[in-house]
């Protein structure tokens, strides 16, 4: 797994000219442990295969969770500002888990997500569309990474 999670991983991951495949590249470009990549080596490489870290429901419940995905976020956030002409709006992807170009499982009807799918977040914060969160340092997160 050292290997699958070294500095050449994240240049692979940094080095996507759009979102999707950005997104593509940080989630992994095949099951198993030979595709994992940054997200889910991660989660795996705390625990195991049954660790907390790994379970989809108990993980947010760990600390280490929230520090793992402020790092995802942060790589995002610099490939973003890396051209932020053409990628402050660059956004895709499918709207289910496990939707192409995952296909792992099978085919799995979906959505392409776009500027305007909302993402709820219950009584939280409510729903927010995704044009609203692809500033982190504009309203209403006003955040940035140093």
């Amino acid at each position: 797994m050292a290997q699958s999670l070294s500095a050449d991983k994240t240049d692979f991951v940094m080095s996507a000219s759009e979102y999707a495949e950005l997104e593509h590249r940080i989630e992994g470009l095949s099951l198993g442990i030979p595709g994992i990549s940054l997200h889910g080596g991660g989660h795996l490489g705390i625990g195991g295969m049954i660790g907390d870290m790994a379970n989809t429901y108990s993980s947010p419940a760990d600390p280490i969770f929230w520090i793992h995905h402020g790092g995802i976020d942060r790589l995002w956030d610099t490939w973003q500002r890396r051209d932020w002409a053409n990628r402050k709006e660059d956004i895709g992807g499918p709207d289910t888990q496990w939707g192409y170009p995952y296909d792992y499982y099978g085919h799995r009807p979906y959505k392409n997500v776009t500027l305007d799918f909302a993402m709820d977040f219950g009584e939280m914060v409510g729903t927010v569309k995704i044009r609203k969160a692809m500033d982190t340092q504009d309203a209403p997160l006003c955040y940035s990474y140093s």
